[in-house]
């Protein structure tokens, strides 16, 4: 879901592993697996990972300035991080926390 409540425990968690376990996306994406998903990523999912995160950091570096004036304090979670190093770890740990896996039919 996109309710505030994922939005930010996603981006907490995102910072939170990525302090952690650094930049390398592999281990990144190992970590925010197995905490939000309580299992290692497969190999496809790490490969696809692989390709998402450094093209998404890339895209972010090259409008550091903007997303720098749109970012909030980075100890609440209420606005997206300005690193561009961690903008596309918070939309990875967003999409797991929108897993299948989570979804309840009534």
């Amino acid at each position: 879901a996109n309710s505030e409540l994922v939005i930010v425990q996603s981006r907490l968690l995102a910072r939170s592993l990525s302090g952690t376990v650094g930049g390398e996306p592999a281990a990144f994406t190992q970590a925010a697996f197995e905490r939000v998903l309580g299992r290692p990523a497969s190999p496809a999912e790490l490969e696809e990972a692989a390709g998402f995160l450094p093209g998404g950091e890339e895209r972010f570096r090259g409008e550091k300035e903007k997303i720098a004036a749109l970012a909030g304090d980075p100890a609440d979670g209420a606005k997206a991080s300005g690193e561009p190093s961690l903008r596309s770890p918070e939309g990875l740990v967003h999409v797991l926390m929108n897993q299948h896996d989570f979804i309840t039919v009534r």
